[in-house]
């Protein structure tokens, strides 16, 4: 008997001990399942962050970066001797234009087809804040302010492209009238300046040059305009067309654009990352709301960089 009674102390102290910490520990198990069960829903109620407007600042900042940056890629390019003496001045001018003059002047100006009896060269309202009011100073304004007073303040007046004969004898006479290259889908040539119009609507505001040419070069698909002859491969880049969409953030984009329809036509000359590409439906863009225009550089990591690019607001999304 004396024996035993040790023994049964010692059992009876070992359970003892063991019985607490037993319940500390499902104690603590309890808590941390009802914790981490805690996080979950209150993971599950809180929705994904929406991303920062700082994201879209960055889109464009690299997709269109500002003209230091350009002319940067520019001077690359022009420092290869391969390039081309024609694309040599191009490039140059394209560094240097402020688009300042008529629309035809500019090195790169969009040429659309919106009728099918018109089809020019396009430019839009320079709109500047002059005394707290906006200000179109584009060369064309006062020449339409002056032969229709209402041009500009009542939208009811214009809603049709107009074209004052007047304005383009006064503009260059009897004198030749301005020659400029027109580039197509598939081939360049030359065109001569007719007739200066405008149109004026609620949404939509623009001044338009119609041109003509004597050579075989067919306007149906004429894309640009620009008074330096331009080398180009005519060449569809189905790599590069992949990477300008699927850059493509349309969380990014207030308005419609026709980014994702834009396709290459054209490699410049002397290079191999930049291109001439469009967004258009033909004969006539009846289905794009923001047909364009565009020269795209390709970088070394694939990003696609801006550096040229017009398009028209059929859709009217500057009355939203």
């Amino acid at each position: 008997m004396k024996s035993t009674l040790p023994l049964l102390l010692c059992l009876l102290f070992f359970t003892a001990c063991q019985v607490p910490a037993q319940k500390n520990n499902e104690t603590q198990r309890d808590t941390i399942s009802a914790a981490f069960t805690s996080s979950v829903e209150v993971n599950k109620a809180i929705p994904p962050e929406e991303p920062k407007l700082v994201d879209c600042e960055t889109f464009w900042a690299n997709r269109m970066p500002k003209d230091s940056i350009k002319s940067k890629y520019i001077d690359r390019a022009l420092a290869d001797k391969a390039l081309p003496e024609n694309n040599r001045l191009f490039l140059e001018a394209l560094k240097k234009d402020k688009k300042e003059g008529f629309a035809f002047e500019h090195t790169l100006a969009p040429i659309f087809r919106l009728s099918t009896d018109q089809t020019g060269i396009v430019s839009f309202p320079k709109l500047r804040k002059v005394d707290g009011r906006f200000k179109d100073t584009s060369v064309e304004y006062p020449l339409f302010k002056g032969k229709h007073p209402d041009f500009g303040a009542n939208f009811d007046t214009i809603m049709q492209t107009t074209f004052f004969l007047e304005l383009s004898d006064s503009l260059w006479g009897r004198t030749a009238k301005p020659e400029v290259y027109i580039y197509t889908t598939t081939a360049s040539g030359i065109a001569s300046i007719d007739k200066l119009g405008a149109y004026d609507g609620e949404c939509l505001q623009y001044y338009t040059y119609s041109f003509s040419t004597s050579s075989n070069t067919s306007t149906e698909k004429a894309l640009f305009s620009s008074p330096y002859a331009i080398d180009l491969v005519y060449e569809n880049n189905p790599e590069v067309d992949s990477l300008i969409h699927n850059g493509y953030s349309k969380k990014c984009v207030d308005c419609p654009l026709s980014t994702e329809f834009e396709q290459t036509f054209a490699r410049l000359e002397g290079t191999n990352n930049f291109y001439f590409v469009y967004a258009d439906t033909f004969p006539l863009n009846n289905q794009l709301d923001a047909p364009s225009r565009a020269l795209v550089l390709v970088t070394e990591n694939k990003q696609v960089i801006y550096l040229w690019h017009e398009e028209i607001d059929l859709f009217g999304c500057s009355c939203l």
